[in-house]
């Protein structure tokens, strides 16, 4: 352990035996004159053969007394164990103890006759004890004395108790969120190094979003690890790569730890550096986000108020994320559209939605089953059904979205992609496509993809259409328009792509392969949509196809230098006016 590390361990020591001797030793005194007061009202009334003192005054005064004594101590308990530092600590007692002085101040000025004359004689009369020299007095005396003493420790003994109680729950994650839903922003890193591979890939930090649950600790705070994006289950694969069922293939999860030698939260995974040069050190505990220098344990409080660090080859400053609880106090927090329920599995108080919404809070309404392209109403996506599901939303989810299909494509999907159609002396790529004019199907020439100044070509198909297998799946394919966590990808995936096979598949946008700006397994992604984080569907979203988007096929003629998803040409003709809508009357089948 380094000096630097051992001073920060010291210090954490040090607030947490703050908080124990405070609660301790630093016990006030209005319990015991309380109990003194009461003790020797007996004893005189007992003892005292000529004087009695009145204990109708003297009882009620005293448990006046004790009653403040003990809002005191609640006062300070509930104010100590809350408090995360050694200075905090002492403000706080000594705020308390300043408010539980007042009433001896303005006694003490009374004394002093600053207040009138009556008060001031009121103050200054006095009141002599006689203390008995009988067997009956002393007897009376020491059991007074055991009894304040016996108070006193049991105070101690049980405020000290429940304080270690209460540590030991918040250790064992009883009194803070377990499982929270994250969204990471748009960021994107252009040159992340995964291990295993050669080259390095875009990290579209988008494609972590989605739920972490607590799962063990790392430097005595909460483990958060990222879930299945299709119904939040753990996915198949460990943190050191290790695949539980044994396959060689299995998405590994990220994790949101606390690192301590920046003392930050931060997201990394096992699998990403960010550094692949040993000249070059590794970014402590390998983080990728971090948040500022923190020790507490609250990281939803801490995104809403505090601005993060992101690692994109270099720091960028005044990054935010969002961290909201996945668990519900009260149906406002199920947005009263379903009720705050105990869930058993996850001994935890979860939204269940009623039937027209879904989401973590009930926050959206059920989607539209059937939507159409802007381009032509005749192309229909259905909601993709959901055979495990037997109460929930009966639909594939995808990063909390639903997920569309057209099922037995093929060609060229004209209806899903620019505005027009070609006319029949347009020159496009060696590849077989229906024509919608006609219904026939008509091999046309290639097209003239490498001008430097032409954007509007059609490189999605003239990469693609290299290979065999390609040219085998244009025959019969299904497109899916699924939601990876900031945008929405259409894609063309094999035949038969169902529920069933997008579960076993545990989906991720980044290990998937949705886009990663190189090679040529992200260019099944047909059309991308423009970010958006609060709409349930893709109706009323703008889409995109994309150019100039793959490293691996750049020329001498132009360098490739645009942004990270290439060049974007929108697929209608006004921003916002969207590119798919709702088809009300024609409902799907799940």
């Amino acid at each position: 352990m380094s000096a630097v590390q051992c001073v920060v361990y010291c210090y954490k020591v040090m607030t947490h035996l703050s908080q124990y001797f405070d609660v301790g030793v630093l016990m006030e005194e209005e319990i015991p004159q309380g109990l003194e007061l009461i003790g020797k009202g007996v004893e005189q009334d007992i003892c005292a053969k000529r004087i009695r003192f009145p204990m109708k005054r003297i009882v009620p005064a005293s448990l006046l007394r004790l009653a403040i004594g003990y809002l005191f101590l609640c006062s300070l308990f509930l104010t100590v164990v809350q408090e995360t530092t050694v200075i905090n600590v002492f403000f706080d007692v000594l705020a308390l103890q300043f408010v539980e002085n007042v009433d001896d101040v303005v006694y003490g000025l009374c004394k002093r006759g600053f207040f009138g004359r009556v008060l001031r004689i009121a103050t200054n009369n006095t009141h002599i004890i006689r203390c008995s020299s009988s067997n009956q007095g002393r007897a009376v005396r020491r059991w007074s004395k055991r009894l304040i003493r016996f108070v006193y420790f049991a105070n101690i003994l049980t405020l000290l108790a429940v304080l270690a109680y209460l540590s030991e729950r918040q250790r064992m994650g009883q009194y803070r969120c377990e499982s929270v839903s994250v969204n990471f922003g748009g960021a994107m890193w252009e040159d992340a190094h995964v291990l295993g591979e050669d080259k390095p890939r875009l990290l579209i930090y988008s494609h972590f979003n989605g739920f972490y649950v607590e799962d063990g600790s790392h430097d005595r705070r909460p483990r958060y690890v990222e879930m299945n994006k299709e119904d939040g289950d753990k996915f198949a694969g460990t943190t050191d790569g290790v695949c539980a069922d044994g396959s060689k293939t299995c998405t590994v999860p990220a994790e949101i730890i606390y690192c301590e030698k920046i003392e930050s939260w931060v997201l990394r995974h096992g699998k990403i550096r960010t550094s692949n040069n040993t000249d070059t050190p590794e970014n402590e505990c390998s983080w990728l986000l971090r948040s500022p220098e923190t020790d507490s344990y609250d990281i939803i409080e801490l995104a809403e108020e505090r601005e993060w660090f992101v690692w994109r080859g270099l720091i960028e400053t005044n990054y935010r994320v969002s961290i909201e609880c996945n668990e519900c106090n009260d149906n406002a927090d199920c947005n009263y559209n379903g009720k705050c329920a105990h869930d058993s599995e996850s001994d935890s108080d979860i939204c269940v939605c009623d039937e027209n919404h879904f989401g973590v809070a009930c926050q959206f309404q059920q989607p539209c089953e059937v939507i159409r392209s802007e381009k032509d109403s005749t192309t229909t996506l259905t909601l993709l059904a959901d055979p495990n599901d037997e109460e929930g939303t009966k639909f594939v989810e995808s990063y909390g979205r639903p997920v569309y299909v057209i099922d037995n494509m093929s060609g060229k999907p004209f209806s899903l992609m620019r505005l027009t159609y070609p006319d029949d002396d347009d020159q496009y790529f060696d590849i077989q496509y229906s024509n919608t004019n006609d219904g026939a199907k008509n091999t046309v020439g290639e097209h003239k993809h490498y001008h430097p100044e032409f954007f509007a070509d059609d490189d999605f198909f003239e990469v693609n259409n290299q290979t065999e297998a390609f040219q085998d799946l244009m025959k019969n394919y299904t497109f899916v328009l699924r939601y990876t966590g900031n945008r929405w990808y259409g894609q063309i995936e094999a035949p038969g792509f169902s529920g069933a096979s997008f579960k076993e598949e545990e989906y991720h946008g980044f290990w998937n392969n949705a886009f990663s700006g190189i090679g040529d397994e992200d260019n099944r992604t047909l059309i991308i949509s423009a970010p958006t984080a609060d709409l349930v569907s893709p109706v009323g979203v703008d889409f995109y196809e994309m150019r100039r988007r793959n490293l691996d096929f750049e020329t001498d003629i132009h360098d490739y230098d645009y942004s990270p998803y290439g060049v974007l040409i929108l697929l209608v003709e006004y921003e916002g006016s969207g590119f798919f809508h709702c088809n009300k009357n024609d409902p799907a089948t799940l």
